[in-house]
């Protein structure tokens, strides 16, 4: 009879001791979720208005499971910011994420359906809520391809064309640009050959030309036609 007694009492620990450890255990498991939580999101590389947009955006990221959070997903959350050129997520454990982000150059604006947009650099067109306190853009005019417009830029920057004096560039159904100067300066480029009429165009710039311009014709190979203003 005492030895059934003491083996009640046996299962009764042991009975009360799973019950124990289950509990916390389970507590130790709800404690360790809290802890992995995202609690905070840090932007960097951008300032206080560009990263509110940023922080609106990723808010509901705020109590998931870092170690479950995709990289995938943020990119798709911040997508239509089309001023970001480069996007680096770093988790810092156990609850922080820090998200450094670089703005893309903009090179110019332009007008599509009649609604006003920034290019940039990273080839996108971006809606101007989305960018403050930008000044001194040309304006460039035409369906073009953002990357057609590009290799102009980079070709007169290999000629040492002044851009910041340019106030517009207009693109043809031919595929040939004309750009228009701050100083009224008409200047007509060709569809093919453009490296070339580039070189020519700077060429003729160091030269002393009494007269004042009014534009200049590149379009046929080592030529240049010129108009003058009248007086």
């Amino acid at each position: 009879m005492h030895q059934l007694i003491n083996k009640k009492k046996i299962y009764f620990y042991l009975s009360l001791l799973f019950l124990i450890t289950t509990i916390a255990n389970h507590s130790l498991i709800n404690n360790f979720k809290e802890f992995i939580k995202v609690k905070s999101i840090t932007i960097d590389g951008l300032n206080s208005s560009e990263a509110t947009i940023i922080e609106t955006k990723l808010n509901n990221l705020i109590g998931k499971n870092i170690f479950f959070l995709n990289s995938n997903t943020i990119y798709k959350k911040i997508d239509d910011i089309k001023f970001l050129q480069n996007i680096n997520i770093k988790k810092i454990f156990p609850s922080k994420l820090k998200i450094i982000l670089e703005k893309t150059n903009l090179i110019g604006t332009t007008y599509v359906n009649g609604k006003k947009f920034y290019i940039g650099k990273n080839q996108k067109l971006i809606p101007l809520n989305q960018v403050q306190n930008v000044k001194n853009l040309p304006i460039v005019f035409g369906k073009f391809k953002v990357t057609e417009y590009l290799e102009l830029l980079i070709l007169l920057d290999k000629h040492d064309v002044k851009k910041n004096e340019i106030d517009n560039f207009f693109y043809h159904n031919n595929g040939r640009w004309d750009f228009k100067n701050k100083n009224g300066l008409y200047v007509m480029l060709p569809s093919e050959n453009l490296e070339k009429s580039i070189e020519l165009y700077n060429m003729f710039l160091k030269l002393d030309v009494p007269k004042k311009i009014k534009s200049i014709d590149l379009r046929i190979l080592n030529q240049i036609s010129i108009t003058y203003e009248n007086k």
